[in-house]
């Protein structure tokens, strides 16, 4: 009896045992199966980053542009050039380093000349590497530059110079201009002469043929030939000239020009009423009323007659002084040639010709102090130094004023 019920109750344990067991492994299932379902979707979302990226992959990535050391060099270059350009500087960029310079130019230029030694530090070197020789004698010449640098005074009369040629050169074209106008002008007034004179030929017929219908023929006749010999008068003055004094030019002539075109349209108008009063008169008073109206037109032809022997006489004057400037301007345009093969040429040696300045400079410096030291010292030690050095210091000082004066006409002929 005592062991069913010990059995009973180890089984009863065991059972009890098992589903504590069982709840355990419930809940770590439920926990288990909330953790796939996250990993899952974490699977998935990783899965769509790997298509997103393996199809950002396929496409080609756009490239920038590789730039160079000397090609950046090069564009800042023109930035300062432009800068410099906005100031209005009345010289070279590379002459306005001046402490008398203003600072905005005096800034540009320093900054010109600092990425003009490291572009040509740089050129034709392995990886960029700078050429350490050309920029030692680069900046000497910049950190010099204050000591012995002073502003040319023959810059501003080769500027003046060049200032009034350029403004002779736009006057002239400007004249030029004017007088293509003039021509265009004289050619269309002389085709409208032409034109009235064929019209005037027409009714000029006509009307002799109705002078037998005129009571008064003779004096009918008279006024229409002296009316038809007004534009006879014109075409003898544009074909031989006429000598009259000189008047005003310019806006003038062209005034006169306008005038004169808008008469020549008045005439036309006139002579049109005319031939039709003609066609529509019957009667000895509308005849008479005919001829007076002939002899007030014949008066303004001869006014008319004038004022183109003025016009013409004007345009011969402007020609005549229009041809005598495009000979000078042609003499001195033939001398540009000449002075570009010379720019050419000289070019080559602006480079040297720095060189040699700066060095000049340099040891103008040097000897100035190497004298300073031996004016102190005795004069028993130093007499024969001295003599010699004090030739030496002149002649290169008179060197160094010679290549100075090269290289600034170099600089102007740029």
């Amino acid at each position: 009896m005592l062991t069913s019920n010990v059995a009973i109750l180890a089984a009863a344990e065991i059972a009890l045992l098992f589903l504590v067991i069982s709840i355990v492994l419930l809940i770590k299932n439920r926990a288990l199966r909330k953790l796939v379902s996250k990993l899952q979707a974490r699977l998935e979302q990783i899965v769509e980053d790997l298509k997103v990226a393996r199809a950002l992959k396929k496409e080609p990535v756009p490239t920038a542009p590789t730039i160079t050391y000397a090609t950046h060099i090069e564009k800042q270059l023109n930035f300062t050039k432009e800068y410099h350009e906005d100031q209005k500087p009345s010289q070279d960029i590379s002459l306005d380093i001046d402490p008398t310079i203003p600072l905005p130019r005096r800034a540009a230029a320093l900054r010109h000349a600092i990425l003009l030694a490291e572009k040509e530090s740089s050129a034709n070197t392995p990886n960029n590497l700078p050429n350490w020789d050309t920029l030692n004698k680069r900046y000497e010449a910049i950190f010099s530059f204050y000591d012995d640098y002073s502003t040319p005074s023959e810059e501003t009369g080769g500027q003046e110079e060049i200032d009034a040629l350029n403004s002779e050169l736009t006057t002239a074209k400007k004249r030029i201009n004017n007088l293509e106008k003039f021509k265009q002008l004289y050619n269309e007034l002389e085709a409208t002469l032409k034109d009235c004179k064929t019209t005037a030929q027409t009714h000029f017929n006509r009307l002799s043929e109705m002078a037998s219908e005129v009571s008064d023929t003779e004096a009918f006749e008279s006024s229409l030939a002296a009316y038809h010999s007004s534009y006879d008068a014109i075409s003898s003055m544009i074909e031989t000239g006429i000598d009259v004094p000189p008047a005003k030019r310019g806006e003038d002539s062209s005034g006169e020009i306008r005038h004169l075109r808008a008469v020549a349209a008045d005439q036309h108008k006139i002579i049109t009423g005319l031939q039709k009063k003609l066609r529509d008169m019957s009667s000895d008073e509308e005849r008479a009323e005919v001829v007076e109206e002939l002899q007030v037109e014949l008066n303004r032809q001869i006014r008319f007659a004038q004022e183109s022997e003025t016009c013409i006489q004007l345009m011969e004057d402007e020609l005549q002084n229009a041809n005598k400037e495009i000979e000078q301007l042609t003499s001195k345009l033939g001398k540009v040639g000449e002075l570009k093969m010379e720019l050419i040429e000289t070019r080559a040696q602006n480079e040297q010709m720095r060189d040699q300045l700066f060095k000049l400079k340099t040891d103008n410096r040097k000897l100035r102090q190497k004298a300073d030291e031996m004016a102190k010292r005795p004069a028993e030690k130093s007499g024969e130094d001295s003599t010699a050095l004090k030739k030496e210091l002149a002649d290169l000082q008179a060197m160094y004023a010679d290549l100075e004066e090269k290289f600034l006409d170099l600089k102007l002929q740029e």
